[in-house]
């Protein structure tokens, strides 16, 4: 008897290592925060001035040959991509070390526990047909009262009102 584990056992152990990471979510917040509530109003319109790869043509040639003889063929495609919003809370601009949430269109409401006194740069990014980020406000946890976070992002820009 070979003094190797056979390699079933090995097959098993890495599937189980790989796997208990799957399912854990991204922590959000500090574990010794305040909850602040964010309300956040997203309209399309404000994500107009980011990168556009909405639609996309493509086109293609092909040439076959066969028992009849060569036929050949042009096509045309055209693809369309959504965009994607989210709300990133950290502490320098484009970073997430607070929060990440999905914006919805219209209005979206969370609230993630905060360290009273953090201060957290807020920053809208769009991925998908519309692409990029841009720095939204910044406020102080806790200066004054800062438990409820109301943002607008609208064709106007970014308005953020802390309450």
């Amino acid at each position: 008897m070979s003094s190797h584990p056979p390699i079933m056992t090995i097959t098993a152990i890495l599937v189980s290592l790989l796997c208990a990471s799957c399912g854990e979510s991204r922590s959000e917040g500090d574990a010794d925060g305040i909850p602040v509530t964010f309300v956040i109003h997203t309209d399309q319109a404000f994500f107009s001035r980011m990168a556009d790869h909405r639609a996309t043509v493509s086109s293609g040639v092909g040439v076959g040959l066969g028992s009849g003889g060569m036929s050949t063929g042009l096509g045309l495609g055209i693809g369309f991509q959504g965009t994607s919003a989210y709300l990133l809370g950290g502490p320098h601009p484009g970073e997430a070390g607070s929060f990440r949430r999905a914006l919805d269109w219209g209005e979206t409401r969370f609230t993630v526990p905060l360290r009273s006194g953090r201060t957290v740069t807020l920053t809208a990014q769009a991925e998908g047909g519309r692409q990029g980020w841009e720095t939204v406000g910044e406020f102080t946890v806790g200066a004054p009262a800062a438990d409820e976070v109301d943002l607008v992002l609208d064709a106007d820009g970014a308005h953020l009102k802390i309450k």
